[in-house]
């Protein structure tokens, strides 16, 4: 592993620490209905009764903010690629651990089952492509806009490669907002939409799979 490889791998798994540090402190502070401070109890307040509130801002300070930062310094954005197999899991937890949350067991336990094996997956795939190394390289887009306007790009980067993912990963966790905040019983649509997803992951993964032994295979 080179030194670049190190260091990337090392801020990586760093990067991440300020949100799940206050989420842990969140947790603590805001478990019962007494809280020493003032301050926690504004936040306390906020937090568990607008989760979605909550994740938002988070990302937001985070992500589009320090991932952008981040970004600036090493003239590089690769580090928003990984996250994009990680943040949905973290997302995913941030609901089920919320001082509010209520749930129907069965759903909940399928749906993080769900998570993991499509974020394991699509982690999996990232690494192939990228020959098991850490930020090797950006996405291929966003180098293009880059050439194409590099003046501009250190304030466009931010709403192109982060602000625009905020909205794509806020989103497509949106189901895990809906099963956290609700115990309605498990039922037929849900077996059925488990089934489908579970699907959809695996033509991925073979899709995936076949894509990359054609560009391995003819040098791409």
């Amino acid at each position: 592993m080179g030194h670049s490889n190190v260091s990337n791998f090392v801020l990586a798994v760093t990067v991440p620490l300020p949100s799940l540090l206050f989420y842990l402190s969140f947790l603590q502070q805001c478990d019962g209905d007494r809280w020493e401070r003032e301050y926690w109890k504004s936040v306390c307040d906020l937090g568990r009764l607008h989760p979605l509130y909550l994740v938002n801002v988070l990302f937001f300070l985070n992500v589009d903010v320090l991932f952008w930062v981040v970004g600036l310094v090493q003239q590089n954005v690769w580090l928003i690629d990984p996250y994009w197999t990680i943040i949905p899991v973290l997302i995913a937890h941030f609901y089920s651990a919320h001082p509010a949350v209520q749930y129907d067991l069965l759903r909940s336990r399928a749906a993080m089952l769900l998570i993991w094996i499509w974020s394991v997956r699509l982690t999996y795939n990232y690494f192939r492509r990228e020959l098991w190394q850490w930020g090797k390289r950006e996405d291929w887009r966003f180098t293009d806009i880059c050439r194409k306007d590099t003046k501009n790009w250190w304030w466009k980067s931010f709403f192109v490669c982060f602000v625009s993912q905020h909205i794509f990963l806020v989103g497509i966790t949106l189901p895990f907002y809906s099963i956290f905040t609700s115990a309605r019983p498990w039922n037929a649509w849900d077996g059925l939409a488990f089934l489908v997803c579970l699907s959809g992951i695996t033509i991925a993964h073979f899709a995936d799979t076949q894509l990359h032994s054609f560009v391995t295979r003819n040098n791409i």
